[in-house]
């Protein structure tokens, strides 16, 4: 493919995951329980109740507390794993690079098939409300979007930290999703690079995902990340992977990654073409 080729099939994969990120990312929710963090939350609130007990009805509170997280123990929950089946994350890794055109790969004919099966759509969008009920009581999670392209991209960048041409091809889809994010041209991929940074409104960098900003504010300046919730740490926008002396398998696993990997970010004049068609009159599958 020649440069403008490459860019058409950016354009057109990107688009493609970003109006089906809900159906996409279904694939990676699962059940789960949360003990680690339940068992946490038990013992402070038993630290507690030992300095109350001469108060009665705080006493009785902080017993009421705990023993809803002893609930909480035996209850599975609906979760976006951090980690999922590799199968799955081949095929989003395959959608994003492969050779062959969009419509002949097996995520593409997956998505396009239960679009139209009811019986799936119903049972869709059960999960994704039970999902959301339970993140919207997470002080943590309930700003965030539950569903995004980024999401998508960071299952394929945990899976191939040390395969550097990969890295960067997944950079130019990392740069349009910021664009659509935010509205703001920048030259960062999925690392916040200091120029951003430093060119940058405050208003701006408070919608970043980034991996070292949580949230710039002119009093306290930069503020850490939280804590991550053990089962979705893709939900803070960064993942447990030290770059640290990592050897590079600089592998191309396609022409088509290779091509990503060596262009330039897409031009601006893409990237609002892009945004506005993904933006204006837009329909979603999930419902609100």
């Amino acid at each position: 493919m020649n440069i403008e080729q490459v860019k058409e099939e950016l354009i057109k994969r990107y688009m493609y995951l970003y109006q089906n990120k809900e159906l996409i990312l279904s694939l990676c929710i699962h059940c789960g329980i949360e003990k680690k963090e339940i068992v946490k939350k038990i013992k402070e609130f038993k630290n507690i109740l030992k300095n109350c007990k001469d108060d009665e009805m705080v006493s009785n509170t902080i017993k009421k507390i705990i023993n809803d997280y002893k609930v909480e123990l035996n209850t599975e929950k609906y979760y976006l794993m951090s980690n999922v089946n590799d199968n799955v994350v081949s095929m989003f890794e395959d959608f994003l690079f492969s050779d062959f055109d969009m419509e002949e790969l097996d995520l593409y004919k997956h998505i396009e098939a239960v679009k139209s099966d009811e019986k799936y759509l119903g049972a869709f969008n059960y999960l994704i409300e039970q999902l959301e009920d339970r993140r919207n009581c997470n002080a943590n999670l309930s700003n965030i979007p539950t569903f995004t392209a980024w999401k998508i991209l960071s299952y394929v960048r945990r899976k191939n930290s040390n395969n550097k041409i990969l890295l960067d091809a997944l950079d130019k889809y990392y740069n349009i999703d910021r664009f659509v994010i935010t509205n703001s041209d920048c030259i960062s991929g999925y690392k916040f690079l200091e120029s951003d940074y430093d060119n940058l409104i405050e208003d701006i960098l408070n919608k970043y995902p980034n991996s070292a900003i949580y949230k710039w504010n002119k009093y306290g300046g930069i503020v850490i990340l939280p804590n991550k919730n053990c089962f979705e740490e893709e939900d803070e926008y960064f993942d447990d992977i030290s770059e640290e002396n990592i050897t590079y398998d600089n592998n191309a696993k396609s022409c088509f990654m290779l091509d990503l990997a060596n262009m330039s970010n897409l031009d601006i004049e893409s990237k609002e073409y892009i945004r506005n068609n993904l933006l204006v009159g837009k329909k979603k599958l999930v419902k609100n």
